[in-house]
């Protein structure tokens, strides 16, 4: 990442977060609690968009490769599947493996946050918010005249494929800590 584009995403969405809180706090007025969430959430989505969407290339000159776009489900991950059995495991660990990974963490802390209790909920949070990145690297990629990013619907899945991982994880979370609530206020009442 460039320097000039690393200090442009950490003003960008510093910026953006803490009017953005400021804002909130003020019409909510949040408890202390409640905000400290909303910063995590803030810093969360800012993360996301860091590394979907920087570096943002200056211009079509810094640009070294340009990227393709896949509209063909699983084109992608067959692709990444076949170099993985041949051999090249990096394409599979940072596209399939990475897109999965990230969007499991991305539906826990959502959950944690927004109470999302519903599969129908988690799904829609999660395409929604995997096809708002992959439409704004589209987006990005036609204004500068050149894909920085590719714009495939295989991350799509594989953010899907995170999104209901992480919903999991979720559940069985609320299950342990439901657990462990309720043991540790039967042996209070002995």
């Amino acid at each position: 990442m460039s320097y000039i584009n690393m200090v442009f995403a950490v003003v960008f969405f510093g910026v953006f977060s803490i009017i953005t809180l400021a804002l909130l706090q003020l019409k909510y007025k949040w408890m202390l609690k409640s905000l400290f969430e909303n910063i995590i959430c803030f810093c969360l989505v800012g993360g996301l968009l860091t590394v979907t969407l920087f570096p943002v290339p200056l211009g079509a000159e810094e640009v070294k490769f340009s990227y393709t776009s896949n509209f063909i489900p699983f084109h992608s991950i067959q692709n990444y599947v076949y170099e993985l059995l041949h051999g090249m495991k990096i394409g599979f660990i940072h596209q399939c493996i990475g897109n999965i990974a990230l969007f499991v963490i991305v539906m826990f802390i959502l959950c944690c946050f927004f109470q999302i209790d519903s599969w129908k909920r988690a799904l829609k949070y999660t395409v929604a918010f995997s096809v708002l990145i992959e439409g704004l690297q589209g987006v990005l990629g036609l204004m500068l005249g050149v894909f920085y990013r590719s714009v495939d619907i295989d991350d799509v899945i594989l953010n899907t494929i995170g999104g209901a991982i992480g919903y999991v994880i979720y559940r069985q979370y609320l299950r342990i800590t439901k657990s462990k609530n309720t043991n540790k206020k039967m042996f209070t009442k002995m």
